[in-house]
């Protein structure tokens, strides 16, 4: 059964309400040809859509949203009555719901974190998954923290007042005093080196 013209239209429309991003042609959105992974292919979103079991699905949000928080795409085909996962892929490759997928990374690691119970995992899997954790940000991006205690930033944090006291009888502010304690109880536990 095809859907009617203005079901193809809300489902362009939502697509990119959702923040989807694609080409300017919001007919057309370029994946790449899984023989050739450098030839991205141009699928026609109107195509798709008159023919995808997702895009007509009542709920169909809340289908893209559990995949993009990790949820098993078989699991999803299932509780939805979709008639299996390659029809959550193709939706998901025709409206590059895979990017904003990696950018969730944090939920799959949270899903493994969270089934540690129901879940065989050695302890170093678990730990390796809350480290990872950790160093992602809200956005999917990997950021390294960096512990190091730079004086440079401390004294451009200074005001002019503070300046003069320290220049006349080396003072140094009590914010600054507490940021070095701190920098030398985690090199004296053994968090960071002294030469650093």
């Amino acid at each position: 059964m095809r859907p009617k013209k203005n079901e193809v239209s809300n489902c362009l429309a939502n697509s990119s309400a959702q923040g989807n991003s694609g080409p300017q042609n919001p007919a057309t959105v370029h994946t790449t040809d899984s023989t050739s992974p450098a030839v991205p292919k141009a699928i026609s979103l109107g195509r798709h859509a008159a023919s995808c079991r997702v895009c007509s699905h009542p709920q169909r949000l809340a289908i893209e949203q559990d995949f993009i928080d990790w949820r098993s795409p078989a699991h999803i085909a299932h509780e939805y009555g979709l008639p299996n996962r390659s029809s959550l892929y193709r939706h998901s490759h025709a409206l590059n719901l895979f990017t904003r997928r990696r950018h969730n990374l944090r939920a799959a690691l949270e899903h493994v974190i969270e089934r540690i119970d129901d879940v065989h995992l050695s302890g170093g899997a678990v730990v390796s998954a809350i480290q990872t954790l950790a160093k992602i940000n809200a956005r999917g991006e990997w950021v390294e923290r960096d512990e190091r205690l730079y004086l440079d930033q401390l004294f451009d944090r200074m005001e002019p007042s503070e300046y003069v006291a320290y220049a006349q009888n080396g003072t140094l502010p009590r914010w600054f005093q507490e940021a070095i304690a701190v920098a030398g109880a985690r090199v004296a536990n053994g968090q960071g080196s002294d030469d650093e």
